[in-house]
């Protein structure tokens, strides 16, 4: 189910694919990881999910992702069938080390939830005092 393109250059032991954590339920939400040269794109599916309700957060260069899921029993239905989970969703996945957690931007579109972040300056000049 999840793979790395041959093609990603991972530094140390970052794997962009695996969830740090057991999802919640049985729904695990669809995550592409993509990069460039000024940041790093998550792209998570959240499908029927209000954008209000879609919880983000980072902390110690890991995103989690939560919120719940579209349940039509609380609006008088009751299921025939059913394919589509149903309560709440949570994921979280690591950030790779260049990845500023501290300055992530969030987008929410036609159930696509886009969380940005800038890449890290580097090798960036540092003059350090010396004191005697």
């Amino acid at each position: 189910m999840y793979q790395l393109q041959p093609n990603w250059p991972v530094p140390g032991n970052f794997s962009p694919v695996i969830p740090l954590s057991k999802p919640e339920g049985n729904f695990i939400p669809r995550t592409d990881v993509l990069a460039n040269s000024e940041e790093i794109l998550y792209v998570i599916e959240v499908p029927g999910v209000p954008p209000g309700e879609v919880g983000v957060e980072v902390r110690h260069q890991v995103l989690y992702v939560h919120g719940p899921l579209p349940d039509f029993t609380s609006q008088g239905y009751h299921y025939l069938y059913q394919e589509r989970p149903r309560g709440s969703f949570s994921r979280s996945l690591s950030l790779p080390p260049e990845a500023d957690g501290d300055r992530a931007a969030a987008s929410f579109r036609n159930g696509l939830l886009e969380v940005r972040f800038p890449r890290k300056e580097s090798g960036r000049r540092l003059n350090v005092a010396v004191q005697s």
